[in-house]
């Protein structure tokens, strides 16, 4: 898989930063989707690296099923039952320290 880079200049980065900001948590789609419905809209190509950037401008969260798997809330609910089952023991005999 080859990764498109598609630098925009300043103007096309604020109308798309705009338009994220005003619908992207809105249209609960993925970057992907969205970065579709923003061509249309805004009539030049933008690609998902595009409304990453401009999300994290705004502290906007990605919509997409793999980042709400991977979101901390989630990562502590499993990491819990796994503290409570840790064993010293068990890990020095796998090279940890100490």
């Amino acid at each position: 898989m080859t990764r498109k880079l598609n630098r925009l200049d300043q103007k096309k980065q604020f109308a798309l930063n705009l338009l994220v900001q005003a619908e992207y948590a809105e249209r609960k789609v993925t970057d992907v989707e969205f970065g579709k419905y923003a061509t249309e809209k805004l009539g030049f190509e933008i690609n998902r690296n595009n409304i990453a950037a401009a999300r994290e401008v705004f502290d906007i969260p990605s919509t997409s099923r793999r980042h709400l798997a991977l979101s901390w809330s989630n990562r502590l609910k499993g990491l819990r039952p796994r503290l409570l089952n840790w064993n010293v023991e068990s890990t020095k005999s796998k090279n940890f320290c100490c």
